[in-house]
């Protein structure tokens, strides 16, 4: 048997770091006090985020532990997929 190949003669060190930072395709987050003030209405701020992933084709989805219907209220106008009930409804 041959042992003369080590892990460091596999790979370069170079290879182990990027060259681009990676871009994700899709964004989820909870919503209360994260992403929505406790006011519970989208800021301009927000809206102008979500405005600048779409233009970058990422895609953006609350993640909440309430029920779809309270959290269809808030993001009805975004139509965007949902994660509800801590991750029983999608």
């Amino acid at each position: 048997m041959n042992f003369s190949r080590t892990p460091e003669s596999l790979f370069k060190a170079s290879d182990c770091f990027l060259t681009e930072t990676p871009v994700p395709k899709a964004v989820g987050s909870d919503l209360d006090g994260t992403l929505l003030p406790y006011s519970k209405e989208l800021t301009a701020r927000f809206v102008d985020v979500l405005a600048r992933m779409e233009k970058r084709n990422i895609l953006f989805f609350p993640v909440t532990g309430k029920t779809l219907n309270l959290t269809d209220i808030t993001f009805s106008a975004l139509e965007v997929p949902m994660v509800c009930l801590d991750g029983a409804v999608i």
